[in-house]
């Protein structure tokens, strides 16, 4: 009692009775008296993936696969994996963007994706 295994692969968040957060990857031996141990969840994404990270501060943030990321409870809301959109070769995906902060005389953002290629027009 009085100790805690952090295993090699995982990570830790270690609170103090201050509210003090230590973040620890393993492997490592913690001395936990007066302390409270968190594992925290770790998230995985393919090449077919993406994480959709929410930040405590309100924005979102996409991250493409192949990826892993731990969850921080000091900056993130929530962590989860979708899947993405696959092409065959004869398949196309058009993305419509509505954006004010384009030049004059463009409106809309218009983005072209086919095969792994991509192109704005």
């Amino acid at each position: 009692m009085g100790f805690h295994v952090v295993r090699e692969g995982q990570r830790v968040a270690v609170w103090s009775v201050g509210g003090e957060c230590e973040l620890v990857d393993g492997p490592r031996l913690l001395f936990t008296v007066l302390k409270r141990v968190q594992r925290l969840q770790h998230h995985t994404a393919d090449q077919f993936q993406y994480l959709v990270v929410s930040y405590l501060d309100g924005h979102r943030e996409n991250v493409p696969g192949p990826c892993s990321l731990f969850f921080d409870p000091l900056q993130h809301r929530d962590i989860t994996v979708r899947s993405g959109e696959t092409l065959s070769a004869n398949e196309l995906l058009v993305v419509y963007e509505a954006d004010s902060g384009l030049p004059a005389g463009r409106d809309n953002e218009m983005k072209v994706f086919k095969e792994g290629y991509e192109d704005d027009f």
